[in-house]
């Protein structure tokens, strides 16, 4: 059975008031870490990355996401655009490979 796979691409949820999006993203993620069904993955790309790195806000609700089994994959190609190889602290940085073979077996949501 197909499970689901979390992309997210920016570190807010929404377009409009960035500070809005950045607490919805914190509720999404807390939220999704406190369901009864998690994902599989949650694949991090473009400024999304950003949230598995040193000083995020949420890298404890990605931590307890990954503490139960989801896997927080960051696209690589992002993480070396914004200079971060060095600074992800959740999960593991992935290939855009990864992210297409996780995608064709799996159901993509987008917060």
């Amino acid at each position: 059975m197909a499970g689901k796979v979390v992309y997210i691409n920016s570190e807010t949820v929404g377009k409009g008031d960035e500070r809005l999006g950045g607490i919805l993203m914190a509720n999404f993620l807390r939220t999704l870490g406190d369901s009864a069904e998690k994902p599989v993955a949650i694949f991090l790309i473009n400024g999304g990355v950003k949230l598995a790195a040193e000083g995020s806000p949420v890298l404890d609700h990605l931590a307890h996401l990954e503490e139960t089994g989801v896997e927080v994959l960051s696209c690589r190609t992002c993480v070396e655009w914004f200079d971060l190889e060095q600074k992800i602290e959740v999960g593991r940085i992935s290939s855009m490979a990864a992210f297409v073979q996780l995608a064709m077996g799996n159901q993509v949501i987008s917060p």
